[in-house]
């Protein structure tokens, strides 16, 4: 193909895709790999502190532990995948209660709800990927809003920043795969 048909093709798709919606059409199978069957995930910010994500499942809150061991039961996720691209995480921590992450994108803020369906849309993640088993989580939620998981390590909260560039480097999340 010449250089100048290959331009054409592309200011055709132009109207219909973003850079970024293409960029994560190629990169969706490669974090797709990465992210399956049972998982911890580790917080990369910047700061010190803890930074394993935690499903506290009877409050229904989200946080940063220190580790993934112990009694932080809520540290381990199920991968439940929603289209390509798109997943539900589910927190398989030891107590009843809510259990799927959800941003709330009118808030900045994360919690558990008690499914992952419904009027629950904040549960679906787009995972991107962003280097060797890293990502970052971008909520889906139908109302616009701050949209990337953010790991506060230096307060052990998580909520939603703006981006996942930046000076926001909790946004970007070590995948440690415990089971397929």
């Amino acid at each position: 193909m010449k250089r100048r048909d290959f331009s054409k093709l592309i200011s055709l798709f132009a109207g219909s895709f973003t850079v970024s919606s293409l960029l994560s059409l190629f990169n969706s199978n490669k974090a797709e790999a990465q992210l399956s069957g049972i998982v911890v995930l580790k917080c990369l910010g910047h700061l010190e502190g803890n930074r394993y994500l935690d499903g506290r499942t009877t409050s229904a809150t989200v946080g940063l532990a220190p580790n993934a061991q112990g009694g932080y039961t809520g540290t381990k996720w199920a991968v439940e995948y929603v289209r390509p691209g798109v997943v539900s995480l589910k927190c398989l921590g030891h107590l009843d209660g809510n259990r799927y992450l959800d941003g709330i994108t009118t808030e900045g803020t994360v919690r558990l709800a008690p499914t992952n369906g419904g009027w629950n849309t904040g549960t679906k993640w787009q995972v991107v990927n962003v280097g060797r088993d890293v990502i970052s989580l971008k909520c889906l939620g139908h109302i616009d809003g701050n949209r990337w998981l953010d790991g506060r390590t230096g307060n052990a909260t998580v909520g939603l920043a703006p981006s996942n560039g930046g000076g926001y480097t909790g946004t970007r999340w070590q995948v440690q795969v415990i089971a397929n």
